[in-house]
């Protein structure tokens, strides 16, 4: 399978986007067009499932993705950190169990007692993360 990160990461490089190589922080102007990204994305996915579109569905759901892992390029998250982050993702993941919870969905995965939760603050911090110093420490340009 293709490294879908490092693809976004190589779209950002192409026409002059963010790209950081250590974990950073954004500006909350450029999360909040991040935000609006997504959720037209989003919004382009629920038309689809009520059109019952599965050509469309599937073109949103990439979409959202590549939304997202075009993010995780900005935020600085690179594809060797990102393996890291999934993978402690997928552990506490699979740790849950089936069962029901207050959604009211048929099928529902549950927390059980005990459960350790991703690690991800750890990762971040052995990736040279320093912590949010405010605004004026964001990205908000790439030619910063």
């Amino acid at each position: 399978m293709r490294n879908i990160l490092r693809d976004v990461r190589d779209f950002h490089k192409k026409f002059g986007l963010i790209t950081q190589d250590t974990p950073i922080h954004l500006t909350r102007r450029r999360l909040h067009e991040r935000v609006e990204c997504l959720q037209e994305e989003l919004s382009e996915f629920n038309e689809a499932c009520q059109q019952q579109d599965l050509e469309g569905q599937v073109d949103a759901l990439i979409d959202i993705i590549y939304f997202a892992l075009g993010t995780l390029v900005m935020l600085g998250i690179k594809p060797k950190l990102f393996s890291r982050l999934w993978n402690d993702v997928q552990r506490a993941n699979m740790a849950k169990v089936r069962g029901t919870t207050q959604r009211g969905h048929a099928v529902d995965v549950c927390k059980p007692e005990g459960w350790v939760p991703p690690q991800g603050r750890k990762i971040l911090d052995n990736a040279g993360y320093m912590g949010y110093a405010g605004e004026a420490g964001a990205i908000d340009d790439p030619q910063l």
